[in-house]
């Protein structure tokens, strides 16, 4: 690095001699100081400037200089800059996680298309691995319609691994179709703190070579589009996946061939095709419904799940807003193809118009369901509960207003009339009033992993999380 003598940053250390122990530990630190004193720094803007050799801002790469190096490495970070409008391919990686990741910073950077409906990703990963792309604002050309479905960060056809995705805005069009990560044969990547509107797909990907993927802490809202399938994560045969406090909304109109769904996952045909297993879905905010359309929406679509645990589903927060009246699904677990175990435990399920069949579990399949709390608005016509798995233990399950909930769903320790009374109802405030009968009486029984609430008054994404007392539980999302 220009300026850095990695003999002062050494001297500024004193590491004791005093035995062979403290010999090792300053080993240690003279391998971790040399490998931090090669590590570089790069800058990148759209058509370089001065001698481009990449050194620093005034002498930065080009994007085409960027597209054609493999230089950058291990422990270095790569700057963007500026307005961007060439499609940038990665054809370099790090050297493995932690310090040895490559880093490249798009903070100051904002991507647009050169050009309406321009083919190709705007950042292409191209099989690369140990990653950190930080954003940055995923802009448009100012046209409508101009992201492509080709999708805005695309992790490529090349086995790439070990990723983190974070920090990026993008606000698109209305009727967008556009998807901002299509995640297509990768595994071990994180996609957290990012910010989307109006897209046509979040995250999309299927194939059994995507797995052990961590999805948390984003903003993603679709367009209103119906022009195609347009769900906010869309995940066929991908197997350990994790989508924890997230607040995802999807808002497109259902058409008889175009099923909006929050979140769904399936067994495709064809190669690198399996059953989906081993999710989990936790303490997120979770919103379906359209004005108009067929109806064709769900909270989550899941289809062809097996294993034990084929999903869990916890701490979660589903809303049918007053504002939809269009969604004939909600959580649906499919039946004749998921023949898994599943776990459903401490959620709050509120509707007001919609959906209309509001929690499926249909057969086969093995269901385990405690301290749930759903909630109409209103008395409703519609059979909101379905559930058709074997029983694994039905109990301290409270419906009101639900049509179609019976004792056996509530289980001896729920019910069927008991209002939850939640705080505010109206304001989208579900958390428990003080007056309310299902505090404290949750079966805590169930295990450590769920003893985790929502606390009141917590926003998402990242929702503000209390552990739950030891035997003092409340029923639902909140605690």
């Amino acid at each position: 690095m220009e300026g850095e003598q990695c003999g002062n940053r050494l001297g500024a250390f004193t590491i004791p001699l005093e035995s062979e122990f403290n010999s090792m530990i300053k080993r240690s630190w003279i391998l971790f100081l040399a490998i931090n004193c090669q590590a570089a720094t790069y800058y990148v803007t759209q058509t370089g400037s001065g001698a481009e050799t990449g050194t620093n801002l005034a002498k930065a790469w080009s994007v085409a200089d960027f597209n054609s190096t493999s230089t950058p490495t291990g422990g270095d970070t790569v700057f963007f800059s500026g307005v961007i409008t060439s499609h940038i391919v990665i054809n370099c990686r790090g050297t493995g996680n932690g310090s040895q990741r490559l880093t490249l910073d798009f903070t100051s950077a904002v991507l647009n298309q050169a050009v309406a409906n321009e083919a190709g990703p705007r950042i292409n990963v191209n099989g690369q691995a140990y990653l950190n792309l930080y954003g940055g604002v995923m802009g448009t050309a100012g046209t409508a319609g101009c992201d492509t479905p080709n999708g805005m960060i695309n992790f490529g056809g090349g086995g790439a691994h070990d990723l983190t995705v974070s920090g990026w805005s993008h606000v698109g069009d209305p009727l967008g179709t556009a998807y901002f990560i299509v995640h297509q044969y990768a595994y071990n990547t994180v996609i957290e703190n990012n910010s989307v509107d109006d897209v046509g797909q979040f995250l999309w990907g299927d194939s059994t070579r995507n797995h052990n993927i961590l999805i948390q802490n984003n903003y993603a809202r679709t367009s209103v589009s119906s022009a195609q399938d347009i769900d906010v994560i869309q995940m066929g045969d991908a197997y350990h996946v994790t989508i924890q406090g997230n607040k995802l909304v999807n808002r497109a109109v259902g058409t008889s061939t175009a099923h909006q769904d929050v979140i769904q996952c399936y067994e495709k045909g064809g190669s690198d095709a399996g059953h989906p297993t081993k999710w989990v879905i936790r303490y997120n905010w979770i919103e379906t419904g359209s004005v108009g359309g067929s109806g064709d929406n769900s909270w989550l679509m899941m289809e062809s799940m097996h294993g034990d645990p084929a999903c869990k589903i916890y701490g979660n927060v589903f809303f049918g807003p007053p504002t939809a009246n269009e969604a004939n699904n909600g959580v649906c677990f499919n039946g004749n193809v998921s023949t898994g175990v599943f776990y459903f435990f401490n959620n709050t399920v509120v509707r007001t118009a919609v959906p209309n069949n509001t929690i499926r579990f249909l057969a086969p399949g093995t269901l385990h369901a405690k301290n749930n709390i759903g909630m109409a608005a209103v008395p409703v016509s519609g059979n909101c509960i379905d559930w058709s798995m074997v029983n694994a233990g039905w109990d301290f399950n409270f419906f009101y207003h639900f049509n179609g909930a019976g004792g056996v769903d509530a289980g001896p320790h729920g019910s069927t009339v008991i209002n939850p009374k939640f705080n505010n109802i109206a304001n989208g405030d579900f958390s428990l009033s003080a007056s309310s009968p299902l505090i404290g009486r949750a079966d805590s029984k169930v295990g450590s992993e769920y003893s985790k609430g929502i606390a009141p008054g917590a926003t998402w994404p990242n929702p503000a999380l209390v552990t739950r007392p030891a035997g003092d539980w409340d029923v639902g999302a909140y605690q």
